[in-house]
Protein backbone atom coordinates (compact mmCIF):
# COMPACT_ATOMS: atom_id res chain seq x y z
CA UNK A 1 0.00 0.00 0.00
CA UNK A 2 1.63 3.72 -0.66
CA UNK A 3 2.86 5.70 1.78
CA UNK A 4 0.25 8.28 1.39
CA UNK A 5 -2.81 5.76 1.06
CA UNK A 6 -1.66 4.22 4.92
CA UNK A 7 -1.36 8.26 5.91
CA UNK A 8 -5.31 8.78 4.74
CA UNK A 9 -6.83 5.24 6.18
CA UNK A 10 -4.85 6.01 9.84
CA UNK A 11 -6.30 9.90 9.96
CA UNK A 12 -9.89 8.91 8.81
CA UNK A 13 -9.81 5.94 10.79
CA UNK A 14 -11.01 7.11 14.32
CA UNK A 15 -13.51 9.40 12.26
CA UNK A 16 -15.12 6.20 11.09
CA UNK A 17 -14.69 4.32 14.89
CA UNK A 18 -16.43 7.60 16.33
CA UNK A 19 -19.54 7.33 14.16
CA UNK A 20 -19.81 3.60 14.27
CA UNK A 21 -19.47 3.56 18.24
CA UNK A 22 -22.54 6.57 17.83
CA UNK A 23 -24.71 5.36 16.03
CA UNK A 24 -26.44 2.40 18.34
CA UNK A 25 -27.11 5.38 20.72
CA UNK A 26 -29.13 7.06 18.13
CA UNK A 27 -30.67 4.14 16.89
CA UNK A 28 -31.70 3.59 20.61
CA UNK A 29 -33.51 6.79 20.87
CA UNK A 30 -35.47 5.96 17.40
CA UNK A 31 -38.47 3.94 19.19
CA UNK A 32 -38.92 6.48 22.06
CA UNK A 33 -40.20 8.69 19.52
CA UNK A 34 -43.87 9.29 19.25
CA UNK A 35 -44.58 10.38 16.18
CA UNK A 36 -48.13 12.41 15.77
CA UNK A 37 -47.86 13.24 12.55
CA UNK A 38 -51.09 12.29 9.71
CA UNK A 39 -50.56 11.75 6.19
CA UNK A 40 -53.97 12.91 5.37
CA UNK A 41 -55.39 15.79 7.23
CA UNK A 42 -58.55 16.52 5.12
CA UNK A 43 -61.47 15.17 4.12
CA UNK A 44 -61.76 13.29 1.04
CA UNK A 45 -65.08 11.62 -0.44
CA UNK A 46 -62.87 9.45 -2.84
CA UNK A 47 -61.60 7.92 0.67
CA UNK A 48 -64.04 8.99 3.51
CA UNK A 49 -62.87 7.38 6.22
CA UNK A 50 -58.45 8.51 5.31
CA UNK A 51 -58.76 10.75 7.75
CA UNK A 52 -60.51 9.66 10.81
CA UNK A 53 -56.76 9.02 12.77
CA UNK A 54 -56.23 12.64 12.45
CA UNK A 55 -59.75 14.25 13.40
CA UNK A 56 -60.26 12.27 16.23
CA UNK A 57 -56.78 13.18 17.82
CA UNK A 58 -56.94 16.69 16.95
CA UNK A 59 -60.52 17.33 18.20
CA UNK A 60 -58.92 16.14 21.74
CA UNK A 61 -55.87 18.17 20.83
CA UNK A 62 -57.79 21.40 20.61
CA UNK A 63 -59.87 20.65 23.23
CA UNK A 64 -56.79 20.19 25.70
CA UNK A 65 -55.23 23.34 24.77
CA UNK A 66 -58.47 25.34 24.78
CA UNK A 67 -59.84 23.87 28.46
CA UNK A 68 -56.46 24.18 30.33
CA UNK A 69 -55.12 27.35 28.30
CA UNK A 70 -52.50 26.06 26.52
CA UNK A 71 -51.14 26.37 22.93
CA UNK A 72 -51.64 23.33 20.51
CA UNK A 73 -48.74 23.37 19.27
CA UNK A 74 -47.46 22.51 22.91
CA UNK A 75 -49.86 19.28 23.29
CA UNK A 76 -48.53 17.86 20.01
CA UNK A 77 -45.06 18.48 20.79
CA UNK A 78 -45.65 16.55 23.87
CA UNK A 79 -47.60 13.88 22.41
CA UNK A 80 -44.18 13.94 19.66
CA UNK A 81 -41.67 13.59 23.00
CA UNK A 82 -44.04 10.24 24.14
CA UNK A 83 -46.42 11.86 26.34
CA UNK A 84 -49.68 9.96 26.22
CA UNK A 85 -53.22 11.59 26.11
CA UNK A 86 -54.05 9.87 29.47
CA UNK A 87 -50.81 11.81 31.15
CA UNK A 88 -52.04 15.42 29.56
CA UNK A 89 -55.38 15.19 30.67
CA UNK A 90 -53.62 14.41 34.41
CA UNK A 91 -50.93 16.33 34.29
CA UNK A 92 -52.60 19.62 32.95
CA UNK A 93 -55.69 19.21 35.25
CA UNK A 94 -53.35 18.51 38.48
CA UNK A 95 -51.22 21.74 37.57
CA UNK A 96 -54.46 23.65 36.75
CA UNK A 97 -55.26 23.14 40.96
CA UNK A 98 -52.06 23.16 42.31
CA UNK A 99 -49.08 25.80 42.60
CA UNK A 100 -47.28 23.25 39.58
CA UNK A 101 -46.54 23.04 36.09
CA UNK A 102 -47.75 20.23 33.63
CA UNK A 103 -43.67 19.62 33.00
CA UNK A 104 -42.41 19.34 36.58
CA UNK A 105 -45.96 16.96 37.45
CA UNK A 106 -44.98 15.00 33.98
CA UNK A 107 -41.02 14.67 35.20
CA UNK A 108 -42.37 13.12 38.87
CA UNK A 109 -44.47 10.81 37.16
CA UNK A 110 -42.11 9.38 35.20
CA UNK A 111 -39.98 8.35 38.84
CA UNK A 112 -43.55 6.95 39.96
CA UNK A 113 -45.56 3.71 39.78
CA UNK A 114 -48.48 5.65 39.56
CA UNK A 115 -50.19 9.55 39.32
CA UNK A 116 -51.74 8.35 42.53
CA UNK A 117 -47.66 8.77 44.13
CA UNK A 118 -47.43 12.26 42.21
CA UNK A 119 -50.15 13.50 43.64
CA UNK A 120 -50.59 12.42 47.59
CA UNK A 121 -46.76 13.43 47.38
CA UNK A 122 -47.74 16.90 46.33
CA UNK A 123 -51.05 16.98 48.44
CA UNK A 124 -53.45 17.51 45.30
CA UNK A 125 -56.87 16.37 45.23
CA UNK A 126 -58.37 15.85 41.54
CA UNK A 127 -61.68 14.92 43.14
CA UNK A 128 -63.43 12.81 40.69
CA UNK A 129 -66.19 11.06 41.56
CA UNK A 130 -65.50 7.25 41.76
CA UNK A 131 -61.83 6.93 40.74
CA UNK A 132 -59.13 6.83 43.60
CA UNK A 133 -55.68 7.93 42.17
CA UNK A 134 -54.05 5.62 44.63
CA UNK A 135 -55.42 2.53 42.83
CA UNK A 136 -52.89 3.12 40.10
CA UNK A 137 -55.41 2.95 36.88
CA UNK A 138 -53.83 5.89 35.14
CA UNK A 139 -56.03 5.47 32.27
CA UNK A 140 -59.38 5.74 34.70
CA UNK A 141 -58.44 8.66 36.05
CA UNK A 142 -57.70 10.41 32.95
CA UNK A 143 -60.96 9.43 31.50
CA UNK A 144 -62.50 10.50 34.41
CA UNK A 145 -61.05 14.13 34.48
CA UNK A 146 -62.11 14.29 30.64
CA UNK A 147 -65.28 13.54 31.15
CA UNK A 148 -65.54 15.70 34.17
CA UNK A 149 -64.25 19.02 31.92
CA UNK A 150 -66.99 17.66 29.62
CA UNK A 151 -69.63 18.13 32.16
CA UNK A 152 -68.21 21.37 33.82
CA UNK A 153 -68.16 23.20 30.28
CA UNK A 154 -72.03 22.08 30.17
CA UNK A 155 -71.04 19.15 26.75
CA UNK A 156 -72.76 16.48 28.00
CA UNK A 157 -74.35 15.51 31.03
CA UNK A 158 -73.41 12.72 33.11
CA UNK A 159 -75.93 9.64 31.70
CA UNK A 160 -74.59 10.59 28.52
CA UNK A 161 -71.20 9.97 29.06
CA UNK A 162 -72.00 7.19 30.90
CA UNK A 163 -73.90 5.85 27.56
CA UNK A 164 -71.03 6.69 25.83
CA UNK A 165 -68.82 4.84 27.95
CA UNK A 166 -70.77 1.64 27.98
CA UNK A 167 -71.12 1.69 24.06
CA UNK A 168 -67.03 1.62 24.00
CA UNK A 169 -66.13 4.92 22.92
CA UNK A 170 -62.83 6.13 24.05
CA UNK A 171 -62.17 9.68 24.94
CA UNK A 172 -61.40 11.02 21.03
CA UNK A 173 -64.75 9.39 20.17
CA UNK A 174 -66.34 10.77 23.11
CA UNK A 175 -65.36 14.26 21.57
CA UNK A 176 -66.21 13.95 18.12
CA UNK A 177 -69.92 12.29 19.05
CA UNK A 178 -70.49 14.82 21.23
CA UNK A 179 -69.20 17.92 18.84
CA UNK A 180 -71.38 16.29 15.85
CA UNK A 181 -74.56 15.93 18.33
CA UNK A 182 -74.21 19.20 19.41
CA UNK A 183 -74.24 20.66 15.43
CA UNK A 184 -76.96 18.61 14.50
CA UNK A 185 -79.06 18.71 17.07
CA UNK A 186 -79.26 14.98 17.59
CA UNK A 187 -78.66 12.22 20.39
CA UNK A 188 -74.98 11.56 20.72
CA UNK A 189 -75.55 7.53 21.15
CA UNK A 190 -76.97 7.81 17.54
CA UNK A 191 -73.92 9.05 15.83
CA UNK A 192 -72.07 6.24 17.35
CA UNK A 193 -74.43 3.93 16.11
CA UNK A 194 -73.52 5.33 12.89
CA UNK A 195 -70.19 4.65 13.14
CA UNK A 196 -69.78 1.53 14.88
CA UNK A 197 -72.57 -0.04 13.65
CA UNK A 198 -73.42 1.16 9.95
CA UNK A 199 -69.41 1.46 9.79
CA UNK A 200 -70.00 5.28 8.65
CA UNK A 201 -66.80 7.51 8.59
CA UNK A 202 -66.24 10.22 10.39
CA UNK A 203 -64.59 12.06 8.40
CA UNK A 204 -67.82 11.49 6.36
CA UNK A 205 -70.17 12.78 9.41
CA UNK A 206 -67.83 15.98 9.78
CA UNK A 207 -67.92 17.00 6.14
CA UNK A 208 -71.63 16.40 6.25
CA UNK A 209 -71.63 18.55 9.41
CA UNK A 210 -69.70 21.72 7.76
CA UNK A 211 -67.56 20.78 10.86
CA UNK A 212 -64.56 18.99 8.47
CA UNK A 213 -62.86 21.83 7.13
CA UNK A 214 -62.25 23.96 10.56
CA UNK A 215 -62.62 21.40 13.63
CA UNK A 216 -60.41 23.08 16.00
CA UNK A 217 -62.91 26.18 15.36
CA UNK A 218 -65.79 23.58 15.99
CA UNK A 219 -64.44 23.16 19.52
CA UNK A 220 -63.24 26.12 20.38
CA UNK A 221 -66.91 27.50 20.12
CA UNK A 222 -68.07 24.34 21.46
CA UNK A 223 -66.32 24.94 24.86
CA UNK A 224 -66.91 28.70 24.88
CA UNK A 225 -70.64 28.67 24.15
CA UNK A 226 -73.68 26.83 26.00
CA UNK A 227 -74.38 23.94 23.98
CA UNK A 228 -78.20 22.84 22.95
CA UNK A 229 -80.13 20.40 24.69
CA UNK A 230 -80.01 17.48 22.00
CA UNK A 231 -76.52 15.69 23.56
Amino acid sequence: MPVLSRFFLRAALPAVLAVLLAAPASWAMIPTINCHCFQDRAYDPSRPSAADAYFLASAQNTLLAVVFERSKRDVVLAKQGGTSNDDLWIAYRAAQISDLSPGTLLGERRRAAHWGEVLTRNGIELAVPGVNPQDGWDEALARAILEQVLAERGLATPAVLAQLRAAGCGPQETILALLLARAGGRPAFAIVHQVKEQNQPWGELLAQAGLADDLGAAVRQAVQTSPGEGN
